[in-house]
């Protein structure tokens, strides 16, 4: 998911969060890309450079009272939310900074063309719980195997490409929770038209 994509789709949201128009930050612009009412928000693609990112949460993290990583659910992987939960833990001595790092976390509905889920974890430390959580759900898919040798596959086929496997559950969830939301601060579906369709309309 692009960059641009994930502003557009945050703008969206905000603007419903906040009940006024969001707009997108100028690419030359310096910053976190929305900042409202004290809070940060920085918006990544799928093709994110971690070190530059994870800079970057830091600087903000220093500055700002609140501070939101709002990325696609493609971005996920084992190594990113261990970061993402030791600099909320370092973030967290420094006195009258942010306590948290929420994470909104995107994912497009594949049946429902230009439908996107935001689902917003409240910590780095939640989304790690989200983690254990999800091999529980995985477990049925395993115990339910007869045979010592086809569960021996599947668990070593699951092992071998777990990030991929993870990734796959952790839009599912997105979609999931977006939908079962109590209300917008949890999270949305959001619908867009992309400005490549607005200009193939035209």
């Amino acid at each position: 998911m692009k960059e641009d994509l994930v502003k557009e789709l945050f703008a969206e949201y905000l603007s419903r969060l906040y009940n006024k128009p969001v707009k997108i930050k100028p690419k030359s612009a310096s910053g976190p890309d929305f900042i409202i009412e004290g809070h940060a928000y920085e918006c990544k693609g799928s093709e994110v450079d971690e070190k530059i990112l994870f800079s970057q949460i830091l600087s903000y993290g220093l500055q700002y009272s609140q501070m939101s990583l709002v990325i696609p659910c493609d971005v996920l992987n084992f190594t990113f939310i261990w970061k993402l939960e030791a600099l909320e833990k370092f973030l967290r001595d420094h006195p009258n900074q942010v306590r948290s790092i929420a994470i909104y976390l995107i994912a497009p509905k594949q049946e429902q063309e230009n439908n996107y889920a935001i689902f917003c974890c409240r910590s780095a430390q939640s989304l790690n719980s989200e983690i254990s959580s999800l091999l529980y759900r995985l477990i049925p898919h395993f115990t339910s195997v007869s045979s010592i040798e086809e569960k021996e596959g599947k668990i070593k086929d699951f092992l071998n490409t777990i990030e991929s496997k993870i990734k796959e559950e952790f839009r599912k969830v997105t979609i999931e929770k977006a939908q079962q939301a109590n209300n917008i601060w949890q999270g949305d579906i959001i619908s867009i038209e992309t400005q490549t369709q607005k200009l193939s309309d035209l």
